[in-house]
């Protein structure tokens, strides 16, 4: 999968994993801060970083990376870096049973 493929797959994942509209994702963008822009509360990161494990498997745990981050870090932390995270753990095979950004959103509600 290409970084592009792989950063617009994430994006449709968090705007799935938020419940948000087309609107809000024709938004995001590489440089989008989840902290800084869209100021997205903690159980909002837990939701989309189960919709992240629920998509590229257990090996990718966005609560524990940003947990290791220093505040300045969590606050700059973009869409670009999550994929190069997503990226760097290397799991980039879909998941048994994952139709898509939506499929994956409502297994990681179920959670």
């Amino acid at each position: 999968m290409s970084a592009v493929a792989l950063l617009e797959e994430i994006a449709d994942l968090l705007c799935a994993a938020l419940g948000q509209d087309t609107a809000w994702r024709a938004a995001l963008g590489p440089a989008t801060r989840l902290d800084g822009e869209l100021f997205l509360d903690s159980l909002e990161l837990a939701a989309f970083g189960a919709a992240l494990t629920a998509r590229y498997g257990e090996p990718v745990d966005l609560p524990a990376y940003v947990a290791g981050l220093d505040i300045d870090a969590i606050i700059e932390l973009t869409l670009a870096q999550v994929a190069e995270y997503v990226a760097h753990v290397g799991h980039l095979e879909r998941t048994a049973g994952a139709a898509g950004p939506a499929a994956v959103a409502e297994r990681a509600a179920a959670v």
